[in-house]
């Protein structure tokens, strides 16, 4: 809709079409002399993916010298499709490192994200480790999962 100036003039402007392959947001600008009275603007970007984990995070129980599994579900949160996963365990806290192994059933959401402590030489205490999840389209590109170990006597 063309703008009134104070004189009470219409004015209308026109603008250069949009590139291939890309839309104009409709923005439209009412004023009356030189007071705006509302900008509005649409955009049409869709969700993009999101790594989600349920639970949040998750505590694996062992006895000194032996093993614990577990898993958790790995989805998407967002918009589109969530594939290309790769997991890796990262960061382990002070104590022992090395205890942790982390790989997804599939490299698509929904999948199932499974874990298994070695605490073969892993004195008894309370451990933690960083797993990150990965996805090619993902935004944030990278989940981060945390997992707590406590071996037990």
């Amino acid at each position: 809709m063309p703008a009134a100036s104070a004189s009470g003039r219409v004015h209308s402007e026109r603008a250069s079409p949009p590139l291939p392959g890309r839309r104009r947001p409709y923005v439209p600008v009412f004023a009356i002399g030189a007071v705006l009275l509302g900008v509005s603007a649409c955009s049409s970007t869709s969700p993009k993916p999101k790594i989600v984990f349920s639970p949040a995070s998750i505590t694996l129980t062992a006895v000194a010298g032996g093993s614990a599994s577990g898993a958790v579900t790995v989805k998407n949160g967002g918009g589109g499709t969530l594939d290309g996963l790769d997991a890796a365990v990262g960061a382990y806290s002070a104590g022992a490192s090395g205890w942790l192994t982390a790989t997804l059933a599939t490299a698509d959401a929904p999948t199932a994200l499974n874990l298994v402590a070695d605490a073969a030489t892993v004195p008894a205490g309370s451990y933690s480790a960083v797993v990150n999840v990965s996805g090619v389209a993902a935004s944030p590109p990278t989940g981060t999962l945390t997992v707590n170990l406590t071996v037990t006597q």
